[in-house]
């Protein structure tokens, strides 16, 4: 008895946020794809296909930024950086989003000590 009750409040409670996000709209304003890679490329070509179906299921403006440059590192950092609120998008490879954890781990790893030791 005790675990339906649980299981009623817990399915009201549930459905009733449920309804509560369900109100909400995204987006609530522009949107932008950044595509770390020069135009004229296949991500150029996917990017422009994505941005005119976006524009027209969310009925706001999507808008293409292109940040070439460092195999897709300077795009794909620069996104990285942006608040996450869902108004930047990142158009990238695998590689380009690599490259990127490749980066921030060799700046956070202590170039000080090794944590490899060599016998001599």
């Amino acid at each position: 008895m005790i675990r339906r009750r649980t299981f009623l409040l817990a399915s009201a409670a549930l459905a009733l946020s449920a309804s509560r996000l369900a109100a909400q709209t995204y987006p609530s304003g522009q949107v932008r794809i950044l595509v770390p890679f020069p135009p004229g490329g296949a991500t150029d070509v996917l990017a422009r296909v994505v941005t005119t179906d976006l524009q027209k299921l969310w009925g706001q403006p999507v808008i293409q930024d292109y940040r070439s440059g460092a195999a897709g590192l300077i795009g794909s950092r620069q996104i990285a950086g942006s608040p996450p609120d869902g108004a930047n998008l990142l158009l990238a490879s695998t590689g380009a989003i690599l490259t990127l954890a490749a980066s921030r781990w060799s700046r956070r790893r202590p170039t000080s000590s090794s944590p490899i030791r060599r016998s001599r």
